[in-house]
Formats: C-alpha cells, structure tokens, sequence
C-alpha cells in the first residue's frame, strides 16, 4: 500500500468586524490636557461597560483594564484600548493595532 500524505488546508483570515477604539496618550508638558484625555478614556470605558481602575503601588500610579477573563491588564503610553463587537474591551499594542487595522470613515464618533 502506498501512503498517501493528507496536508490540511490551511486558510487566512482577516478582521470583517468594525471596532472603537481609543489610543491611551503619551506623558505631555501640558498635564492638564494629558489629565483631560485620560479621563475622557476612563469615562469612555466605563459608560459602554467596560472596568478601568487607578493603581497605586509604591508611588507609581498606572491605569489597568479588566479584560473579558477577567484579568488586570496595565494600559502603557500608547497602548490602544479596544471594544470590540460584543463591547468587550482589550489591549492591543501600537505595532500590532497598525497592522490589524486601518480607519473607517463612517462619519459616525461611537
């Protein structure tokens, strides 16, 4: 008998689904502008649902995020907050945010 080799047939896929998201911003010189955007996000978050929180930990103060399973995770300068189509959010870092994904001109602001 001879063998045969049976390779699956393996498929790529794309993102089709449209999300919001917010890019959470570099330290400025301007604090008071710095201070407004990051309340802006938090408010964004938190009024579609979402679980943001300021940490304290040895005089280091940082934003988390609770993530669909539950988990804390420590937004960083830059980082995109994402919600996604079932209004979950998560982290996505700049590098990987670009290339997943591009702007849509909906005229729509969420």
């Amino acid at each position: 008998m001879g063998s045969t080799s049976h390779h699956p047939t393996v498929q790529r896929f794309r993102p089709r689904a449209t999300v919001e998201a917010i890019q959470w911003p570099e330290h400025t010189s301007d604090s008071h502008a710095y201070s407004h955007r990051v309340a802006e996000i938090h408010r964004w978050v938190n009024d579609h649902g979402g679980d943001t929180e300021v940490v304290i930990d040895s005089g280091d103060a940082y934003t988390v995020i609770t993530t669909p399973r539950g988990r804390r995770v420590r937004i960083l300068h830059g980082d995109w907050i994402i919600r996604g189509t079932t209004g979950s959010f998560f982290i996505s870092k700049p590098d990987a945010f670009a290339s997943d994904y591009e702007p849509v001109s909906d005229g729509s602001n969420g």
